[in-house]
């Protein structure tokens, strides 16, 4: 899977907007101080290979290791787990190993486009930023119901409180009735 340059714009473009509208909902409320960004990888939807990594905002130098790392964990996790929608589902917080010292979290989501893994905002701030998202992308869509389906499990598996408060900034989350 190659991103051509205009996608990858659109996505960083994206996430970027995404990651300012939750910090700006989100940065007062416990957990949340001193978060200002983190790291995105988009990866392959069939085995997780990453094939975009980026820095988003400005987050604090003295974690950019932890979290590059744990947002590709967290993508190729999920590429890796048959039938695998999310990290959180996999989340082992005591996890370590040669190649992991922080644990396995949440906050990487599949799509049948790409799997969207983010590492720099709470755990659960991580899973909504990247399922909107993904919304915002076109990656999901409101009108199909597979993808309804899909972002349903996902918001269950975790009892994300964030996701709806954030979706409402969006305008495709609040379609009126007829």
């Amino acid at each position: 899977m190659k991103l051509s340059d205009e996608e990858v714009g659109r996505i960083l473009d994206t996430v970027t907007s995404v990651v300012s509208k939750t910090l700006g909902l989100f940065s007062n409320e416990q957990g949340w101080y001193g978060r200002t960004g983190g790291y995105l990888c988009v990866a392959d939807p069939s085995g997780g290979d990453p094939i975009l990594r980026a820095r988003i905002l400005e987050p604090p130098e003295e974690n950019w290791k932890k979290h590059f790392d744990l947002s590709g964990e967290k993508a190729l996790r999920v590429g890796q787990t048959r039938g695998s929608v999310s990290s959180y589902e996999t989340r082992d917080p005591h996890f370590r190993s040669s190649e992991n010292l922080w644990g396995r979290y949440g906050g990487a989501i599949w799509t049948p486009q790409a799997i969207l893994a983010f590492s720099g905002l709470p755990e659960l701030g991580d899973e909504a930023a990247m399922l909107v998202s993904a919304y915002e992308l076109g990656y999901l869509t409101t009108g199909n119901l597979e993808h309804t389906r899909l972002a349903g499990k996902i918001i269950r598996k975790s009892n994300n409180p964030h996701f709806a408060r954030l979706a409402y900034q969006f305008p495709w989350s609040r379609i009126e009735p007829h």
